[in-house]
């Protein structure tokens, strides 16, 4: 297994914070992430969602449809039509910018990772960011690399009800898709972010979330 320093930073108190991401076949693990507290060199906490034996449950990093078939796949799945699928520029290796292809406000980014699953395996997949154009949404999906198949499915944007009954907003809130329960919506995506949701005079309430589609990080995920 490997893993890379994605942050770090300082603090005055002389606290230090790494952030570290495992990856497998130079391919990041989707959520398998660590971080730790320093202090004088030494470690004062830390978090560990790092998977063990990963490099074992992965299978070969080659796949079976490029990331412009992956956009297809998964507009296909989700009910979209798109044309003019293509690679706009490469970012990095197994990374790419893709066209708005007709279903996107901007350009859809493709990047190759491992997606844990249900079994605690580790499936070769297609991580893909769609804003919509034509609807609310904005999809943050891993697509199988080697059928095509929707794997993971993340929505950023939900529409939910106030805690007082009153119509509300939501901009670029990730939330649990479909995760409609025995509660609101709205809810779940407070306690997802861990805020408080503040209902205005007229019972409506907004979520922000001011992440770039390329830096939001995934809260929750419905794995398929």
């Amino acid at each position: 297994d490997q893993w890379v320093v994605t942050s770090a930073s300082s603090e005055k108190d002389g606290v230090g914070f790494v952030y570290v991401q495992q990856q497998v076949n130079g391919l990041p693990v989707q959520g398998a992430v660590a971080n730790f507290a320093l202090r004088d060199g030494r470690v004062v906490s830390f978090g560990n969602r790092l998977i063990a034996d990963a490099a074992a449950k992965a299978p070969a990093a080659t796949p079976g449809i490029d990331a412009p078939e992956a956009l297809r796949q998964a507009a296909k799945r989700l009910g979209l039509e798109p044309t003019s699928v293509y690679v706009v520029r490469t970012l990095g290796a197994n990374d790419f910018e893709l066209s708005p292809s007709g279903v996107a406000t901007g350009p859809v980014f493709a990047k190759l990772i491992y997606q844990p699953g249900k079994d605690h395996g580790l499936r070769l997949a297609w991580d893909l960011t769609i804003r919509s154009n034509t609807t609310a949404h904005w999809w943050h999906l891993a697509v199988d690399a080697v059928n095509g198949g929707l794997i993971r499915v993340n929505d950023y944007n939900i529409a939910c009800a106030s805690p007082n009954g009153g119509a509300a907003s939501t901009d670029r809130t990730p939330a649990k898709v479909g995760a409609l329960e025995d509660r609101s919506s709205c809810e779940i995506a407070a306690q997802t972010l861990e805020i408080s949701i503040a209902a205005s005079a007229v019972g409506s309430a907004k979520l922000q979330w001011p992440f770039s589609s390329r830096q939001m990080p995934v809260w929750r995920s419905k794995v398929l």
